[in-house]
């Protein structure tokens, strides 16, 4: 029995890893190295940003107010064909074949010189609508992008 223990005992150390250096790849303070350590590293992870600068999408106040705009056509267009029946990725397409924005891209990606152009379009859009033409042109559909900016700039 005990020549047993001391030959399971034996095979068991020489199945352990070859002891050597370790190496980190990141700045480590106070490491603890042992056999039956666990070790977890936390980075920092630099942020890359989703849109490049000069986009509509680099600027969080016009990437609101578009989304805002496409929010209130598809309230609008709502009332028409009945809660439910909209398929709002419909109007995203459109406005991006509008814009002749690529497959991979999403409005967000619009240089900002093309903002008043895409924000216009919507608000036509929005204007004729069924419930845009029932409420009348004194009824006001959207806020303009200052109303919005000041609201939530």
């Amino acid at each position: 029995m005990a020549k047993k223990i001391s030959l399971l005992l034996n095979s068991a150390k020489s199945r352990l890893p070859a002891r050597g250096d370790i190496h980190f790849n990141a700045a480590i303070a106070n490491a603890i190295v042992g056999d039956n350590n666990t070790i977890s590293i936390k980075q920092n992870k630099s942020v890359k940003q989703k849109y490049p600068p000069g986009c509509i999408g680099s600027e969080i106040v016009m990437t609101n107010y578009v989304s805002h705009l496409i929010q209130r056509f598809n309230e609008y267009k709502e009332y028409e064909l009945g809660k439910g029946k909209v398929h709002y990725a419909v109007f995203s397409s459109l406005l991006k074949k509008q814009f002749k924005i690529g497959p991979t891209r999403s409005l967000y990606h619009l240089p900002e010189g093309k903002f008043a152009d895409l924000v216009s379009y919507i608000q036509f859009r929005i204007d004729g609508t069924k419930l845009a033409r029932i409420k009348g042109k004194a009824h006001k559909n959207y806020s303009t992008f200052e109303e919005y900016e000041k609201g939530h700039g």
